[in-house]
């Protein structure tokens, strides 16, 4: 299994992944692979053509033509992380606590797929058809209390 960590996300959580001795996963971030301005309806293909997960906070790949598309073409796995105006360390934790929920998906779930992590670790699956952002701004929200569609 490979978690590809989009440009979203950054390069400190996937290069702390990466330092854990015999970590279960393989850890890819996007500047590994792609030029750091490439457009997500460039990378999605390649990811879903080499079967990797997707972790991301641009909670937007559902709202945009494109990247539904890419997604629904390649059969692309997504998550999306909890924290995107978080300390890193608390997406970590958010992504840590939810890891084995994640994993499970993964392996039992048809792609494609998108899920929104929250940042107690539930994990809720997205319509891909929803138009909205799967995180609200409130209080509530943003501790992990949101209602899924």
């Amino acid at each position: 299994m490979t978690f590809f960590f989009d440009r979203s996300l950054g390069k400190g959580i996937p290069r702390a992944l990466n330092q854990i001795k015999k970590l279960p996963v393989e850890v890819i971030f996007h500047q590994q692979r792609f030029p750091a301005n490439a457009p997500d309806d460039i990378w999605l293909p390649e990811v879903g053509r080499q079967g990797w997960i997707v972790l991301g906070q641009d909670y937007r790949y559902h709202t945009r033509p494109n990247e539904l598309f890419a997604i629904q073409q390649y059969n692309v796995g997504c998550f999306y992380l909890w924290g995107s105006n978080a300390p890193q360390w608390d997406t970590f934790r958010c992504f840590a606590r939810a890891y084995d929920k994640i994993a499970d998906i993964v392996v039992s779930k048809q792609r494609p797929f998108l899920y929104v992590v929250h940042a107690n670790g539930r994990v809720v699956e997205w319509d891909l058809r929803a138009g909205r952002v799967p995180f609200g701004r409130s209080r509530r929200a943003a501790l992990g209390g949101f209602s899924a569609p």
